[in-house]
């Protein structure tokens, strides 16, 4: 294959990653589940969790308070400004994603910062398995195939208890990805979305899970895919184990994984493609289930609405920013610059206080 091949097909592969994505996400606002979308002129993709009817749906912490920037696309002032009112309206905090081989990367983060988006990091991986590669035959899974306690389960809609599967399944969700959970909110809040939405092995959402019986049947890893039949490929989403020191570590996240890439959306499916976007703590397991890295992404946040403390935050650190140029928060040195400057300026401000009552009152 010549080099400009290789490149477009990193291109489209690239492509298939965050489109997966936007695609799942424009699916799951189809359908009653109190997700809101709105898709301007595809310069972005933006998302939000919220609805006025149901107290659950309108979480502060959720994978769908999100916005994905279109590489392809000037990003304008007004874009940026849109989301910005959208996510002030809606009182919810807002993630957005940029790919970082974005041509216009640097000037488009100076954008986001100027609204308040600051940088997480740089250095979010999307991968891509190639299922026509002739040498991927999935990874080893006799050991888990060859043990009596674990068992992949896929959940059903149409099952007539379907709703009680669907919850613990939620729960799983939130516990192993850390969620905040006041009174099961969090877990109602997803329960209340994929409750709305269809899913089983007929769908295009479809949803797994790890059992264990010697924890009475306990769900203890989760996975799904969303595919889309007509470009051969499915996007592998929520990934996770609940955090029990019992239960971790020891592959099961692994399994289910392989068990999504190579026996369902392989064998079953006859798909061409499997996409996902890694942390960094899963990125050396994905690499190797055959997974290739085709693009990074960087992640900004802005948390005005999640506190007021977060807001004065923000703008203590802003004009230090500015002057020195930090900008990804992820880095440790940056943080250490960022903290000084903070106790800094408290430290400056009580010490003036300070010396003010002393002078007109001690």
């Amino acid at each position: 294959m010549s080099s400009d091949n290789n490149i477009h097909l990193n291109q489209q592969l690239f492509d298939y990653v965050w489109e997966n994505k936007n695609a799942y996400y424009e699916y799951l606002s189809n359908n009653g589940t109190g997700i809101y979308l709105k898709n301007d002129n595809d310069h972005y993709f933006l998302t939000l969790s919220t609805s006025p009817n149901n107290e659950y749906i309108k979480q502060k912490f959720t994978f769908y308070n999100s916005s994905h920037i279109n590489p392809y696309k000037d990003l304008t002032e007004n874009d940026v400004k849109e989301m910005y009112q959208e996510m002030n309206k809606h009182q919810l905090p807002l993630v957005i994603t940029l790919p970082t081989a974005d041509l216009k990367f640097k000037e488009k983060s100076e954008l986001l910062f100027k609204y308040n988006f600051l940088q997480l990091t740089n250095n979010s991986p999307g991968m891509v398995c190639d299922l026509t590669d002739k040498n991927y035959n999935g990874w080893d899974m006799s050991a888990f195939e060859n043990q009596d306690d674990l068992f992949i389960e896929e959940l059903q809609k149409s099952d007539e208890n379907y709703e009680t599967s669907l919850y613990e399944w939620c729960n799983a969700l939130v516990n192993s990805f850390g969620f905040p959970n006041k009174n099961e909110g969090k877990t109602k809040h997803f329960f209340h979305i994929f409750k709305n939405i269809d899913y089983g092995s007929t769908c295009q959402k479809r949803l797994f899970c790890i059992r264990s019986k010697s924890l009475q049947n306990k769900i203890i890893t989760i996975g799904s895919l969303f595919i889309e039949p007509n470009k051969q490929l499915a996007g592998i989403y929520n990934i996770g184990t609940v955090k029990d020191v019992n239960i971790r570590k020891k592959g099961t996240a692994r399994y289910l994984s392989n068990y999504l890439t190579y026996t369902i959306c392989k064998k079953e499916l006859n798909l061409k493609y499997c996409t996902l976007q890694s942390s960094p703590a899963a990125f050396h397991m994905y690499q190797q289930l055959n997974f290739k890295t085709v693009g990074y992404w960087g992640m900004f946040v802005n948390l005005e609405n999640l506190h007021f403390i977060a807001k004065y935050v923000i703008n203590v650190l802003k004009p230090w920013m500015k002057i020195t140029g930090i900008r990804e928060l992820s880095n440790k040195m940056n943080l250490v610059l960022l903290g000084g400057w903070f106790i800094g300026v408290h430290a400056a401000t009580v010490y003036l206080f300070y010396e003010t009552i002393k002078y007109f009152y001690l």
